[in-house]
């Protein structure tokens, strides 16, 4: 059985000087590299018929998801999670890229549509949802994320 949920989205603070984007650290791409890999060998270890490729495709993430491959209380699990499935968001937003984002909330690896204030933190978005208790859809996540920045998009243009 399939259980729907709202997917709330909020743009970024519309005050830009609380906001600072910077190219990713060479530490952060190497972080990510690694996160990329802790994902990449979990699939490998737990279906050994299922090819590795990057970005893995949306029913890769939810096989993860479903076999709760990643236990509930571990942040950095679905963290790198969150950056395979960012990758996979990337894919079908082109405009999307890797930055450093600086803001009220701290220093974070998100997603930025082109130059525009518009972000998504992946891992944020899949451990705000764990914590919830919220079954996670990753085709129904991606379809909604990319529904909205395109609209944000077209608002800030």
């Amino acid at each position: 059985m399939t259980s729907t949920y709202q997917v709330t989205l909020t743009p970024a603070p519309k005050d830009e000087a609380d906001i600072r984007f910077d190219p990713l650290p060479p530490a952060l791409i190497a972080h990510m590299q690694q996160q990329r890999a802790q994902v990449a060998a979990l699939v490998a270890s737990a279906f050994p018929t299922v090819p590795v490729q990057w970005p893995l495709p949306p029913s890769t993430l939810q096989r993860v998801v479903d076999a709760v491959l990643i236990d509930h209380d571990d942040c950095d699990g679905w963290e790198a999670l969150g950056v395979a499935f960012g990758d996979c968001l990337a894919q079908r937003v082109p405009e999307l890229a890797w930055t450093q984002v600086t803001d009220a909330w701290g220093v974070d690896a998100v997603l930025r549509y082109g130059d525009a204030n518009i972000m998504v933190s992946a891992g944020t978005l899949l451990i705000k949802r764990v914590e919830e208790g919220e079954t996670i859809e990753i085709n129904h996540l991606l379809e909604t994320l990319e529904e909205f920045v395109i609209q944000q998009a077209r608002k800030s243009s």
